[in-house]
């Protein structure tokens, strides 16, 4: 269950869909979307960088899932 702020998460051109956040285990799983940008309010878009005191968890179309436990190392593999 999620009634946070934190809705939906962006990662590059992706938005995806936060099903489930635990402060206490700190962990968020989110599942992609189609929506566009404009189509959710602002307020409730997250970057990956701004949880990146979580552990999370993306899951893609076809269910297909990505576990950034550590985002530091997964933002500098990115930018490498």
């Amino acid at each position: 269950m999620n009634n946070t702020k934190i809705k939906y998460i962006h990662v590059q051109d992706k938005i995806y869909a936060v099903s489930y956040i635990s402060f206490t285990k700190s962990t968020i799983i989110a599942y992609e979307t189609k929506l566009q940008f404009v189509a959710v309010p602002p307020d409730e878009v997250f970057a990956l960088s701004e949880v990146g005191d979580f552990g999370v968890k993306l899951v893609n179309f076809g269910g297909k899932r990505s576990k950034i436990v550590d985002f530091r190392a997964w933002s500098g593999a990115k930018r490498a």
